[in-house]
């Protein structure tokens, strides 16, 4: 990210998950767009807690867009990002 210097990220399942991880972690900032991102179950996956997103004021905005009844993408982690902030789109 630093070498490219994109002006936006958008993330697909697992990319989604490693645009939240990238965004918890300050190594990005910019505006995200995030679909149907799999952040549980790379939680799991990790046994590890989903990261905790920056507040908006310190970030650019993110975008997910989230399918109903959607198996990896569980509709308590759309409700998690939304109060994180996240601007959530059903679908």
């Amino acid at each position: 990210i630093r070498e490219f210097r994109p002006d936006a990220v958008v993330g697909f399942s697992w990319g989604g998950g490693v645009a939240c991880w990238l965004l918890a972690n300050r190594r990005w900032s910019g505006p995200t767009v995030l679909l149907a991102p799999t952040l549980s179950a790379m939680s799991c996956i990790a046994c590890a807690p989903a990261p905790k997103l920056p507040a908006p004021a310190e970030s650019g905005p993110v975008h997910v867009f989230h399918a109903s009844h959607d198996g990896f993408c569980p509709e308590a982690q759309a409700q998690d990002l939304e109060k994180a902030g996240c601007s959530v789109h059903y679908c």
